[in-house]
C-alpha cells in the first residue's frame, strides 16, 4: 500500500491582518477569484496548503510539482460566478491544492448530496458530501492506494468511488508508469539511472519496480547486461539505501 501522507487537511489559517485584508477585498471586488487584489491570498494558500498536505494532491495523493502549471487551488464546491455557491469562493475549508489532472477531471461536477438552503453557511462536517472532502473525510477510510498507483474504493465507499471515477484515478497507473520510464531513460547512463529508479520503489513497490524497469536498465548496462543482472542491481541498491536509512534512525 502507498501511504497517502495525510488523512485530512487542517484548515489553513490567516492572521487577523490578513483576515481583515480579505474582508476588505471581498467588500470592494466581490467574489472575483481572478482579481489581482487576491494574488497575495493565493500565494499564502499555496505555501500553507503545501505544508498541510505534505506536498501531495488532495485527491490522488501524488507529489505536487513546483513548476507553475500543474498545481492548482481547488474549490471543492464550485466557485463559478453564476453558480449558487459563489459565496464559498474564499471559505478556507473549501480550498485545497490539487494536481492539474485531478482538477481537470473533477471540473464543476456536483459534490453535494443535496442542494444547500439559500444563504446557508459552509458545511462543517462530511455528511452533506457525496465526495471525499479533503478537510472532513479520513482519506484511507474511503480510498486505498496500492503499489503502482492503483486506486480502490475502501469497502466500496460511494465517496471514494466518486473521486476515483470523476478524477479518473484509474488512468494514473499508466501515466505514472510512463513517467517512471521517462525519468530513467533521461538519465546519463546506468550509474545515474539505477539510484533514480530505486528512489521510486516507495511508490511502486520493489517487486513491481524490478519487473517494470529491469529490462530498460539492462539495456543501459550495455553488452554485459541482462534483466536478471539489472534486477539484482536494483535490489542491492535498495537494500543499501534501506540500511543507510535504518542507521540514520539509530537504535
Amino acid at each position: 500500500m502507498i501511504d497517502p501522507k495525510f488523512e485530512k487537511i487542517t484548515a489553513p489559517s490567516l492572521t487577523a491582518a490578513q483576515a481583515t485584508k480579505l474582508r476588505n477585498g471581498i467588500a470592494r471586488w466581490g467574489y472575483d477569484w481572478s482579481h489581482s487584489s487576491f494574488s497575495w491570498l493565493k500565494e499564502h494558500l499555496k505555501t500553507e496548503l503545501r505544508r498541510l498536505q505534505r506536498d501531495r494532491c488532495c485527491y490522488c495523493r501524488r507529489p505536487l510539482r513546483f513548476d507553475k502549471g500543474p498545481v492548482e487551488i481547488e474549490h471543492v464546491i464550485n466557485k463559478a460566478a453564476s453558480g449558487a455557491y459563489v459565496r464559498f469562493t474564499f471559505v478556507l475549508r473549501n480550498l485545497a491544492l490539487a494536481c492539474k489532472d485531478c482538477n481537470n477531471g473533477k471540473g464543476q461536477k456536483v459534490v453535494l448530496r443535496a442542494p444547500l438552503p439559500p444563504r446557508s453557511a459552509y458545511p462543517t462536517s462530511a455528511a452533506p458530501f457525496l465526495w471525499v472532502h479533503p478537510h472532513f473525510h479520513d482519506y484511507s477510510a474511503h480510498i486505498l492506494i496500492h503499489d503502482a498507483w492503483v486506486y480502490e474504493a475502501n469497502g466500496g465507499s460511494r465517496e471514494g468511488t466518486a473521486v476515483i471515477d470523476k478524477c479518473k484515478l484509474t488512468l494514473l497507473s499508466g501515466i505514472e508508469r510512463a513517467n517512471r520510464r521517462m525519468l530513467v531513460e533521461s538519465c546519463d547512463g546506468f550509474a545515474a539511472a539505477l539510484p533514480r529508479a530505486v528512489e521510486m520503489a516507495g511508490d511502486v513497490g520493489l517487486d513491481a519496480l524490478c519487473v517494470e524497469l529491469s529490462p530498460l536498465l539492462s539495456k543501459m548496462m550495455g553488452s554485459c547486461g541482462s534483466p536478471s543482472k539489472a534486477e539484482a542491481a536494483i535490489r542491492a541498491a535498495h537494500a543499501a539505501l534501506q540500511a543507510i536509512a535504518g542507521a540514520a534512525k539509530g537504535p
